[in-house]
């Protein structure tokens, strides 16, 4: 079990870069946004690799709603 949950943090470390720039081209503040939150540490890798995902699937273009 410990090494399943060490090599899903070294794979979310491994892609988080490569989605964040995903993001970014849809939604440049929240990428800056949680850009920092990693930076700073405020929050543990999961909950960033969460909120990357949540932005990718609203579907957001640069903070306004595709239709």
């Amino acid at each position: 079990m410990k090494n399943t949950i060490n090599m899903e943090l070294v794979k979310i470390r491994a892609f988080l870069p490569e989605k964040l720039t995903e993001l970014s081209n849809k939604n440049e503040a929240l990428a800056i946004e949680i850009l920092r939150m990693w930076g700073n540490g405020d929050k543990p890798l999961r909950d960033l690799w969460t909120l990357v995902h949540q932005g990718l699937e609203r579907g957001e273009h640069n903070g306004e709603h595709s239709n």
